[in-house]
């Protein structure tokens, strides 16, 4: 048994003849011959399809952030989170394998009760954290 093949979108765009249209009867005879055809240029429409996917791709990239802008963000994250943060409490980003969530403990060492994060990212969790050790409501 073979394996199938994967083809990446572009190519199989890039495949069909550009000057290639497709047509079809949209008029017919009272005998039932076509009369009338419309046509749709769809070799050009894919090769601009996949000009345009080529295109959105290179502006992705574009904006993803570097290793080194990641880093920074995260600096500045845990820098302002310290600045912030009561003394003697702590707030602890807890990673495991596919899940990853925040903690709090009171300067009692005891977990500090946090607000569902089910649907809140990361960011939210810990500005949430933070609020609980303010004593401000999240």
């Amino acid at each position: 048994m073979t394996q199938a093949q994967k083809t990446p979108l572009i190519e199989l765009l890039r495949d069909a003849p550009v000057g290639h249209k497709t047509s079809w009867p949209f008029q017919w005879s009272y005998d039932g011959h076509p009369t009338g055809h419309s046509h749709s240029p769809v070799g050009r429409l894919m090769h601009e399809a996949a000009d345009e996917i080529q295109r959105l791709q290179a502006r992705v990239s574009e904006l993803e952030p570097s290793p080194e802008q990641c880093e920074r963000i995260l600096q500045t994250i845990a820098n302002d989170v310290c600045g912030n943060i009561p003394e003697e409490w702590v707030i602890s980003l807890r990673m495991g394998c596919g899940i990853a969530w925040v903690e709090n403990s009171d300067p009692d060492y005891e977990a500090a009760t946090l607000p569902d994060s089910a649907e809140k990212s990361l960011l939210e969790q810990i500005g949430d954290a933070l609020c609980v050790a303010k004593g401000d409501k999240p």
